[in-house]
């Protein structure tokens, strides 16, 4: 799948708005997933936005949308979060912490 970059450095709202008008997903759902993916070691934002894109097509295919929305209804958004970690990215995105320098003086 090709990513569209203006998207992946959009600000939050635009890309939640994206999330929200592609797969019906709502700010909290969202930021849920954001969540998980960042405790997992998704540190970098442009990488977990990617995951979350990826991940959110995974859940489209598994099962039937809801008038254009993913409903997973109680407990079944962390069983396919962690489906899918394991099915298709076995972790890969778990980062090392960058190394940051700063000018001084």
């Amino acid at each position: 799948m090709q990513m569209d970059c203006d998207l992946i450095h959009s600000t939050d709202l635009s890309f939640h708005k994206f999330i929200y008008q592609e797969f019906g997903i709502n700010r909290g759902v969202y930021n849920t997933i954001d969540q998980w993916f960042f405790d997992q070691g998704c540190i970098n934002v442009i990488h977990r936005r990617t995951e979350i894109i990826h991940f959110l097509h995974f859940a489209s295919r598994a099962f039937e949308k809801s008038e254009n929305k993913l409903v997973f209804g109680s407990g079944r958004l962390v069983t396919y979060l962690v489906k899918y970690s394991e099915r298709n990215r076995s972790n890969d995105y778990i980062e090392q912490p960058m190394n940051i320098q700063t000018k001084t003086g």
